[in-house]
């Protein structure tokens, strides 16, 4: 099972915190294979989610660099009646669609993407609305600042250590520390 490597440089030392469980980003990237609900998501905190939960709601294409418009999505019943309003505009129902009735909550959701060698997967998002690593973390300090519950904006140092490591989680790049080198060039 994979575990977060403590980090090579100061700032990716520093970015690390981001990922722990209780950081900004591990309250929804937690778990070893970083993608899921960690017990410190304020909808786990609050009863209405379970960590371990693999789905997160993150307003993908409703803020961000190529902002979709947001739709007030329902669900009617076969009567017609309205059952679901969701809390906010979204600009896709996202796995809704596929799950709905059995999982009326979902709406707006996404299954929640590993963190490890993501770095070198760009564009990133469903809709590829984020081109780089700084464009997803652009996304994401607009999410805080509609959410205030989830953490406060980063400033542009945090962005790029939790960039730093992100980079880091690439395929080659997870060592840790102390971890032996092994290069046959001795």
């Amino acid at each position: 099972m994979p575990e977060l490597p403590r980090g090579n440089t100061p700032a990716q030392r520093r970015g690390r915190d981001f990922y722990l469980p209780e950081g900004q980003c591990g309250v929804c990237h937690s778990g070893p294979m970083l993608n899921e609900l960690s017990a410190f998501h304020p909808d786990v905190v609050a009863g209405g989610r379970s960590a371990g939960e693999r789905t997160a709601m993150i307003l993908a294409g409703t803020v961000g660099n190529r902002p979709q418009p947001g739709v007030q999505w329902c669900v009617l019943n076969p009567a017609g009646a309205v059952v679901l309003r969701t809390p906010v505009p979204f600009a896709d129902p996202g796995i809704a669609v596929n799950t709905f009735p059995n999982r009326p909550g979902v709406i707006g959701g996404f299954k929640i993407p590993t963190l490890w060698g993501a770095a070198g997967t760009a564009p990133f998002f469903h809709d590829a609305s984020a081109l780089d690593l700084q464009q997803m973390m652009d996304h994401y300090n607009l999410f805080f600042a509609r959410f205030s519950q989830f953490g406060p904006q980063l400033t542009p140092a945090e962005q790029a250590d939790a960039i730093a490591y992100l980079e880091l989680l690439g395929v080659r790049g997870n060592r840790n520390d102390d971890d032996d080198d092994d290069d046959d060039d001795d």
